[in-house]
């Protein structure tokens, strides 16, 4: 099984968006995203905060969150 970063690797457009979305999702008080975000995110997308996500997972998000910023910028 490939890991969650292996699977975004093999894009590289994604790889651009994963970035993007791990400095969105940093804490105020570092670069990393707080544990609290983290689980809250788990629990809201698959119903417990311990889950672990997916791969394929991990790039339809990644493709969604590209899409919609790119849906922002022409409707501007």
């Amino acid at each position: 099984m490939r890991s969650i970063w292996g699977d975004v690797a093999t894009r590289p457009v994604l790889l651009w968006e994963a970035a993007r979305t791990a400095w969105a999702f940093r804490s105020r008080r570092g670069l990393l995203p707080s544990r609290a975000l983290i689980r809250w995110r788990l629990a809201t997308a698959y119903g417990s905060p311990d889950a672990s996500p997916r791969p394929g997972d991990a790039r339809a998000f990644l493709m969604w969150r590209r899409a919609v910023r790119q849906s922002a910028r022409r409707s501007a």
